[in-house]
């Protein structure tokens, strides 16, 4: 699969999708998906006078926040991991769907278990202390279970999975090295998943 960026405007080096490119390979790995081949163009290097094409925009902008506050424009989005997630669902066609055998629950350890650097609990020691921090607990939208984020005093993140009825169904870590990657997928599981 090849995915091509073509930018224009004031765009003047192919450089500028290199943010997104790495951040589009993060999420199809997370997903177990093949990485695409990605190609970068622009048409900016052909115009003039830049300078009156943003002033352009940047007052269309403005009226449009005007108008539409509730409207968030992200000018950083060639670095910003929901722009990622949204191109790769796109691209995919939201290939994560639940088939007939799997649940919820399922779905979101199947999650975890693809996190850059997580490592499986299987002796789930960690739930047997007393010395992590619970950051959040959320529940499950369809109510099949709950996670729980924790963090203890060497900044090791814990995800712990429970079913409907509090069996702990999985329990993973990740060091403070990786927490970044841990953290982006907590929120996009709290915005797709979770009540």
């Amino acid at each position: 699969m090849l995915v091509f960026f073509i930018h224009g405007v004031a765009t003047r080096t192919v450089q500028y999708a290199d943010d997104l490119k790495v951040l589009l390979k993060q999420e199809f790995t997370t997903r177990g998906e093949p990485i695409p081949q990605f190609h970068s163009s622009f048409w900016g290097d052909v115009l003039s006078d830049v300078g009156k094409i943003w002033n352009g925009i940047h007052q269309d902008l403005q009226i449009l926040k005007t108008e539409e506050p509730s409207v968030d424009i992200e000018v950083g989005y060639w670095n910003c991991p929901k722009t990622a997630e949204l191109i790769a669902s796109n691209i995919l066609g939201n290939s994560e769907q639940l088939s007939g055998n799997s649940s919820l629950l399922d779905l979101v350890i199947s999650r975890w278990q693809k996190v850059r650097g997580i490592t499986k609990d299987a002796m789930q020691l960690s739930r047997r202390t007393l010395m992590d921090e619970t950051l959040v607990e959320l529940k499950l939208k369809n109510g099949s279970g709950m996670l729980r984020f924790c963090v203890n005093h060497l900044k090791i993140y814990h995800v712990y999975v429970f079913d409907s009825k509090g069996v702990c169904k999985y329990v993973g870590y990740v060091g403070w090295i990786e927490a970044e990657q841990l953290k982006q997928e907590i929120e996009f599981i709290k915005n797709k998943y979770l009540q």
